[in-house]
């Protein structure tokens, strides 16, 4: 009986959740309810809750066996008898009628009376508790429990129903798991990043990488902490692939588990999606199951499900590839007939080899798996391909291309081009095992994007990622990786009229990135790396204004105060000669408060 009514015991290393506890400390109302999924933290906020403030306390370890109103009833009176000696049920044997019920709340709560102090008690997995007895005593005990006596009740799956009253009533507050998610403020505290100083690049990074695959969720940042080797990637941790089968998997019955595993494969998780894909009609009243039973499965706008991160790639453990690749086609197949070209995947060629196709610096094709690389028949050739890659995915028509790409040809000519530098194409592609790669549909041509990994998807997505602030190689790295996937003007050797805005948002797109390393690099104090990084950037915009004061600021952080100087002196030079301006307001002050004013 004592192991049921003891605190449990937490390792060391975890986070410490001080807001969340004094959040706890000052919500209203005599109950509260930590509502969540699986390994979201709620025993252990609630024991650093109580080890915090010191209040006495009872705690309550529920498991299935208490869903019956003698043996809770038991375990609620010896728990009791923890802070009231003397306390016993009365006891009379007879039926559990609501006037019954009632009687033992009230005398718990007359009891609870002669208690003069604070009071805390906690009753830890509510969700084994089922039994409508039980629901109409917690409910009377609730509705007149003293402000003195607050309770706690931690669960996770449904909502329990018979609280709703008490919620509407301002009796019970909840925290759900977006309150229990692990900040990066806290992971970051925990890992004494501010304290840090020659490893502060190497440190950010497995603080960014947690976040990113754990998603606050506290089982995964927990995991990450007692293993401290921040490479080891949380997709592949045993320790979270067997939580997740115990604690989600094995809950599930077979016909849910193989839902689950195989919408895993799917790009877009709706029931509709759901049930034209995988043949079933009940797809959305198996995702609400998971949404409302908390099964790290979360519910967007537009009936739009996700599962976790890690969930998914436990799934991809239990699933062949070939079965993956089976549901992704008949996805690609659906996608097609509706004649949504963004959504299509184009699995139809899977086995061939890829290509990885690199646009800054100009254009190059390689086929990776062999390593070739494609040799293009013509320079109009490449130029073809280019604009197609412009317009990947999208119906272009005959006029179109020819106005694109022929437009000083000989009228009685262009036709006849067209159609040639298009089979040149289309061979070039398949000498490396491609074919297929432009399509006719209605009299329109369409190239499938999804054959390539391209450099210009990895500058977006990295400047995705680090506006969201993960910065994952050191930021020396970063900058490093950066300047390899942006090795020049996007399609140099392409002069089209079609390319020039394209080219110029690619260079903007490339500044911003080092404008965000740059704002990293402050954090860190990199000062060094930011001055090489901005001397770059201004080659390729020497006219910015912001990023020239950010030169002169990592200057004067360095303390090169004449250099600072003669920085500035070349910019308002450059604005006066080629542009006829003079320098803004906010550089020159700027200049004047870091450099002058420092410089005595």
């Amino acid at each position: 009986m004592n192991a049921k009514l003891c605190m449990p015991e937490f390792p060391r290393a975890v986070i410490r959740r001080e807001k969340l506890t004094e959040r706890m400390h000052a919500m209203a109302g005599p109950a509260v309810m930590l509502h969540a999924g699986s390994g979201y933290g709620k025993s252990f906020v609630m024991a650093e809750y109580i080890q915090r403030f010191q209040e006495p306390y009872i705690w309550y370890q529920l498991d299935r066996t208490d869903d019956s109103m003698e043996i809770f009833l038991c375990y609620f009176e010896a728990a009791l008898q923890q802070h009231l000696k003397d306390f016993r049920f009365r006891q009379d044997g007879s039926e559990w009628t609501p006037e019954r019920i009632e009687g033992m709340a009230k005398q718990v709560l007359g009891e609870l009376e002669r208690w003069k102090g604070k009071l805390t008690i906690i009753l830890d997995d509510f969700q084994y508790i089922q039994n409508e007895h039980l629901y109409d005593f917690l409910n009377c005990f609730i509705r007149f429990l003293s402000r003195n006596i607050r309770i706690f009740l931690l669960t996770k799956g449904r909502f329990p129903g018979f609280l709703t009253k008490l919620l509407l009533q301002g009796r019970i507050s909840i925290l759900d798991k977006e309150d229990l998610k692990v900040t990066k403020e806290e992971l970051e505290k925990h890992l004494e990043y501010q304290d840090l100083q020659e490893e502060q690049s190497e440190a950010y990074a497995p603080l960014e990488r947690i976040m990113y695959y754990s998603q606050g969720w506290m089982t995964a940042v927990a995991d990450c902490l007692q293993m401290r080797t921040w490479d080891t990637d949380l997709l592949h941790s045993v320790n979270i692939l067997n939580y997740i089968q115990y604690e989600i998997w094995n809950g599930l019955c077979r016909r849910e588990q193989i839902f689950m595993q195989e919408s895993a494969a799917l790009s877009v998780l709706t029931p509709e999606i759901c049930n034209r894909v995988l043949g079933i009609e009940d797809a959305e009243e198996m995702l609400e199951h998971f949404v409302e039973e908390q099964l790290l499965t979360e519910r967007g706008d537009d009936l739009v499900y996700q599962y976790h991160p890690l969930l998914k790639a436990f799934l991809y453990t239990r699933t062949e590839k070939e079965e993956r690749l089976e549901i992704s086609r008949r996805e690609d197949m659906l996608y097609r007939k509706r004649s949504n070209f963004k959504r299509v995947i184009s699995f139809a060629e899977m086995e061939k080899p890829s290509c990885s196709l690199s646009c800054f610096g100009g254009i190059c094709v390689c086929e990776e798996e062999k390593g070739i690389t494609l040799h293009w028949r013509t320079r109009k050739t490449k130029e073809m391909f280019g604009y197609f890659w412009e317009h990947a995915d999208r119906p272009l028509s005959k006029d179109e291309v020819i106005e694109a790409l022929w437009q000083e040809a000989d009228g009685q000519k262009i036709e006849s081009l067209f159609h040639t530098t298009l089979s040149y194409l289309k061979r070039s592609f398949s000498e490396v095992g491609i074919s297929n790669l432009i399509r006719t549909d209605n009299k329109k041509y369409i190239m499938d994007s999804s054959r390539f990994r391209s450099d210009t998807e990895a500058l977006q997505g990295l400047y995705e990622k680090w506006k969201k602030g993960i910065f994952s190689r050191g930021l020396e790295g970063d900058y490093q990786y950066l300047n390899q996937i942006y090795a020049g003007e996007y399609m140099k050797e392409i002069d089209g009229f079609w390319v020039i805005s394209r080219r110029e948002y690619y260079q903007k797109l490339y500044l911003k990135c080092c404008k965000l390393l740059v704002q990293q690099g402050r954090a860190l104090r990199l000062h060094d790396l930011n001055v090489h990084i901005l001397k770059h950037a201004i080659e390729l915009d020497p006219y910015s204004e912001e990023l020239n004061e950010m030169l002169i600021e990592g200057l004067g952080a360095l303390g090169e105060f004449q250099l600072a100087k003669q920085c500035y002196e070349n910019y308002t030079r450059l604005l006066k000669e080629d542009l006829n301006i003079t320098i803004s307001r906010q550089v020159r002050e700027s200049y004047q408060n870091n450099i002058l004013r420092r410089s005595g």
